[in-house]
């Protein structure tokens, strides 16, 4: 009953709350995003888990103690026993296996946190240029929207008045309510875009945020082969399948070295009387010193040892074969990135091409216009038209920066600005 409470005054709290619209560009987007958003706190998680499991490999060299305390009653009366013990591990093979793949497995959680933390740019960026792309949609359909209104009315009068068929009439009025449909088509697609972002980015219910980022329309060519070897060598998956095949590895050589004895150094101090202590210098000058070397030689597990080298030969190769599949799908990745990146740029190209035959075009419709060789629906035609030429070539555009966008995820890039391998 009470979290229901908490929770309903949490949501009408939230309801209360005045809209809040943010103006930001991409940068700051992204910094907001890796503040805010649940998948930058689980990367900042898995950073300090690499730090817990190379301390609990660490852990396994340090010198360690245990106390034990039991009370006997035999037939010569109670007695009383304390034991405190330190050993010091010498040479195992299991926990020095255990040290290497903890810190190993360290840098596998810190991989992992890259890769989330550069999903978490991915993420964000694609949504953002979808706004971007979606507001531009929906400014060229209310203009679209508002031109085909006003030529609709035009030709109305004009029917009304004798001057146009009722063919003119309906194909005007068809053509003002698919220009409706559009709209409506371009609103969805600007809200679904907004509530991509903000839930992308972690805000609260309420807030909005307009882009303001001026996009360059320098798009750059890319050079596949030093593409390919920088993904290659720094994508955070495939480093993740490199240090899980090292762990292997090393598990492996580990089970065939348990033949080996292990040895380790203790010293243990033993007390036994009839009554507990009644103090420390008691306990000490009671205690029986012990300093001693322990060796164990595991000679007749035999079948564990057959067992545990048969675990760890297939984990080796389970985890070898994991690798190469992880090599193969980042190679095909990469080129269908590099090759999408490349058609985006094209398109690119052509949309701006389009764009500027459609500004001529637009310039010589109203000087025609102007002149009386054009009619106003013709010319309004053409504005609809220009408007959508500029929407193409900024939606292009947006495409070039997402296809940017997944080479720097493939590169593992997880800050603004961050080069690969930093």
């Amino acid at each position: 009953m009470v979290f229901s409470a908490v929770y309903l005054t949490g949501l009408v709290i939230s309801a209360l709350l005045p809209a809040e619209t943010l103006y930001l560009n991409l940068e700051r987007t992204l910094a907001l995003a890796l503040r805010n958003s649940p998948l930058a706190v689980e990367a900042k998680l898995e950073r300090k888990a690499g730090v817990l499991t190379a301390g609990r490999g660490v852990a396994g060299i340090m010198p360690r103690g245990s106390v034990a305390v039991s009370g006997l009653k035999g037939e010569s009366g109670p007695v009383w026993e304390e034991e405190v013990t330190v050993s010091q591990t010498v040479f195992d093979p299991v926990v020095f296996g255990g040290v290497i793949s903890g810190i190993i497995n360290a840098g596998y959680h810190s991989e992992s946190a890259r890769e989330q933390s550069a999903r978490l740019v991915l993420t964000v960026t694609s949504s953002y240029l979808n706004l971007i792309r979606a507001r531009s949609m929906l400014a060229a359909a209310e203009k679209a929207c508002v031109q085909a209104e006003a030529v609709y009315r035009l030709v109305e009068e004009k029917f009304r008045l004798g001057q146009v068929s009722r063919i003119e009439l309906l194909r005007s009025q068809a053509f003002y309510q698919q220009a409706e449909l559009n709209r409506l088509s371009a609103r969805k697609g600007a809200a679904e875009a907004m509530n991509g972002l903000v839930a992308a980015v972690g805000l609260r219910p309420g807030q909005t945020i307009v882009p303001t980022e001026e996009l360059d329309s320098a798009v750059p060519e890319i050079e596949p082969e030093q593409v390919r070897r920088q993904i290659e060598r720094y994508n955070p998956g495939v480093r993740m399948s490199r240090k899980l095949n090292r762990v292997a590895v090393l598990n492996l050589v580990a089970a065939f070295l348990r033949v080996l004895p292990t040895v380790s150094l203790f010293r243990s101090f033993r007390y036994a009387d009839t009554v507990p202590p009644a103090g420390y210098r008691q306990w000490q000058e009671g205690a029986v010193k012990n300093d001693g070397i322990a060796i164990s030689l595991p000679v007749a597990d035999v079948i564990g040892f057959v067992l545990n080298a048969g675990e760890a030969l297939i984990s080796a190769r389970r985890s070898r074969a994991a690798l190469v599949r992880a090599r193969l799908e980042l190679h095909s990745a990469t080129e269908s990135a590099i090759a999408g990146y490349q058609e985006a740029r094209q398109r690119y190209r052509q949309a701006v091409d389009n764009l500027r035959l459609h500004r001529e075009l637009y310039e010589l419709a109203r000087s025609q216009f102007q002149l009386g060789a054009l009619g106003l629906s013709d010319l309004l035609e053409v504005e609809a038209g220009l408007a959508q030429a500029e929407a193409g070539a900024s939606s292009a555009l947006c495409d070039v920066y997402l296809q940017s966008a997944q080479l720097g995820y493939l590169m593992g890039l997880s800050r603004t600005g961050e080069q690969a391998g930093n």
